[in-house]
């Protein structure tokens, strides 16, 4: 029991790095880029999403070995989904790709008719945070893929007992 809610205390401290750790790597990051169009700033946002988060991901590994780093992707998934799926139901038999379709609500191209467009929110407070999520948690995977084993002290290592000094008799 204190296993599953220190892994779900984890779980959400490292969704929160995953989200708000690239923001702030982004504000840093971003200010090198000029984007000129509506177009231009949604790439950069889904570029350095992916990238940035992925890297904070690959380095969270890297240091404290959380497993919880790999699962980012479950709750920004769910977040993602609760609107996602409704969305997906009122749109009905409508083409993804075919005018103001659910592609446009969420891939940021709504963004075109300015921020306040209702697709343009759903891609700035949904799907931002779901691709941060699975970008950290792949991150976190690979990570976890080409780190070597962390090695652990004679002593603790299981099979080796400590050497018993010999006793006299």
């Amino acid at each position: 029991m204190l296993r599953a809610l220190k892994f779900c205390g984890v779980l959400i401290l490292k969704t929160f790095v995953a989200l708000i750790g690239t923001a702030v790597l982004e504000s840093g990051v971003g200010k090198a880029f000029h984007p000129h169009s509506i177009a231009a700033i949604v790439w950069k946002e889904w570029s350095l999403s992916v990238l940035l988060a992925g890297l904070i991901g690959f380095g969270m590994w890297r240091t404290w070995r959380a497993n919880a780093s790999k699962w980012t992707w479950i709750l920004l998934s769910l977040w993602f989904g609760m609107i996602f799926v409704p969305e997906l139901m009122v749109g009905g038999g409508q083409s993804v790709l075919a005018g103001r379709s659910v592609w446009s609500h969420f891939s940021g191209t709504d963004c075109d008719s300015g921020v306040r467009e209702f697709g343009c929110r759903n891609f700035l407070v949904f799907t931002i945070a779901f691709i941060r999520g699975v970008a950290y948690s792949v991150g976190a995977f690979v990570s976890s893929l080409v780190s070597p084993p962390r090695s652990q002290p004679a002593a603790e290592s299981p099979g080796l007992a400590p050497a018993s000094p010999p006793t006299a008799r």
